[in-house]
């Protein structure tokens, strides 16, 4: 964000700032995640923006809740892939979610 146009909006913010919403890296990134926080980022979005998120793990309902409250069309979705360290897929969940 330009902290010159501290009003101006965005059509989409994209976030990998942790393992998932409950393992975090930083101690420190915890309050991220609550609906306080995800509003604040929700209104840099233009309206019909997109807010993404990365996790490493299963989808997480409170955080899902948190997002529902600021944002509309959420979903958390399951992608999975091939990795040679496993027999069997990996996945990660991208949550989304939409200004209205």
């Amino acid at each position: 964000f330009d902290p010159a146009k501290p009003d101006s909006k965005v059509d989409a913010i994209l976030i990998d700032i942790d393992h998932s919403t409950t393992h975090f890296i930083d101690p420190a990134s915890a309050s991220f995640y609550s609906p306080s926080s995800i509003a604040a980022v929700a209104g840099k979005l233009r309206p019909g923006g997109i807010f993404a998120l990365w996790s490493t793990d299963e989808v997480e309902p409170s955080f899902l809740e948190a997002m529902q409250e600021c944002l509309a069309d959420v979903q958390a979705d399951r992608v999975e892939f091939v990795t040679p360290y496993r027999e069997e897929p990996a996945f990660n969940i991208v949550y989304l979610g939409k200004r209205s």
